[in-house]
């Protein structure tokens, strides 16, 4: 039996937008083929010649800022593609700035989860040159309160994190840090190149690999 496609959601970098992202991740969404309808979001904050997920104070970074300022109308856009979906969404891919983000929402709906409450969670995450969400990080604190980082994974979110050992934008530390504190649902995987979505066959192996995955037992939904 054909099943229908699977949505993908992806969340662009500061600075660029949903079509120069498109445009990034061609060599990835040709890999997945006709199995993915892939929904290239746009941030809401301008930034440069494209636009931002939040506004930072002159000389901040994601990593350092006490605050997102304007995060709120980013995770309105997510959840309108949410909702236009019927919550149904099958994964989410982010690079820089759209990777940050994920990663302080995955860890925030996952709590949400865990409280019973609806969550807006993908069933995959791909996050590639993420870095530490620094005004988030109790939200990574309150979900290793609630669940031992061993069973994340019952969750029903996994996550890959697509890192370059050489990225000089967001440090690497910071991304392999993020992957272990969602444990057990999370899987590194390390590049040799910079601040990139890598697009060399082994790198587009693993990631359409990952997306293209099982994404339940009770679906027939392998590729």
């Amino acid at each position: 039996v054909d099943m229908p496609p699977r949505r993908v959601l992806a969340l662009h970098g500061k600075g660029e937008t949903a079509t120069s992202f498109r445009e990034r991740l061609r060599p990835l969404t040709e890999r997945t083929g006709d199995a993915i309808e892939w929904n290239f979001l746009e941030a809401p904050h301008s930034s440069g010649e494209g636009f931002a997920w939040w506004n930072l104070a002159p000389g901040e970074r994601s990593f350092n800022a006490k605050s997102y300022e304007g995060v709120e109308r980013s995770r309105e856009i997510i959840k309108t593609a949410f909702d236009e979906c019927q919550g149904d969404v099958h994964g989410i891919v982010g690079f820089s700035q759209g990777a940050i983000l994920m990663a302080m929402m995955i860890a925030q709906e996952m709590r949400a989860r865990v409280s019973g409450e609806d969550a807006l969670l993908p069933r995959k995450a791909v996050l590639i040159g993420s870095a530490w969400p620094n005004p988030y990080a109790s939200a990574f604190d309150a979900l290793g309160d609630a669940v031992p980082s061993d069973g994340l994974h019952l969750l029903g979110c996994e996550s890959l994190h697509v890192i370059g050992t050489n990225d000089d934008v967001n440090p690497p530390q910071q991304a392999a840090d993020i992957c272990a504190r969602f444990g057990s649902s999370a899987t590194k995987y390390e590049h040799g190149g910079k601040h990139v979505v890598p697009v060399d066959d082994a790198s587009l192996d693993v990631m359409a690999g990952f997306i293209l995955a099982d994404c339940a037992e009770e679906e027939e939904c392998e590729v």
